[in-house]
């Protein structure tokens, strides 16, 4: 796995957690925004009156994944209040009752799409992964 910030580190795995039940994951290798929050149409879908309509957003920039509070509830990185993070391997989003743990992979690790089709994971370009 790779920190957000090199060059090379192109798909963010998100793992959303209640409890201790993983109750939603995903894969973004080409989104440039991934919205979190209690809407529908939230990439993220966290059912949570604590939670606001869109309450973060990700964005990809160069130098990695930027973590954005959109809410008035606000949000917590790794056990401390955020209104903007550059997100890194391993943190832990805190959004109501909700944890959504960061996992940053490389551009192609080549087990990884087969791995996550296995897996039932939500992708946004699944056969893309590892073509190049």
């Amino acid at each position: 796995m790779q920190v957000a910030g090199d060059s090379d580190a192109t798909i963010i795995v998100l793992r959303v957690r209640s409890g201790s039940d993983e109750v939603q994951r995903g894969a973004y290798v080409r989104k440039t925004r991934i919205t979190i929050g209690r809407d529908a149409y939230t990439d993220i879908q966290l059912d949570d009156a604590t939670v606001s309509r869109v309450h973060g957003v990700i964005y990809r920039k160069r130098e990695g994944f930027s973590l954005h509070d959109r809410s008035s509830n606000g949000l917590r990185v790794n056990g401390h209040t955020a209104g903007a993070h550059l997100l890194r391997d391993g943190d832990v989003i805190e959004i109501g009752r909700y944890r959504v743990h960061v996992e940053v992979y490389a551009d192609c690790e080549s087990s990884f799409h087969d791995r996550a089709v296995a897996e039932g994971w939500t992708m946004d370009d699944a056969r893309t992964i590892c073509a190049g």
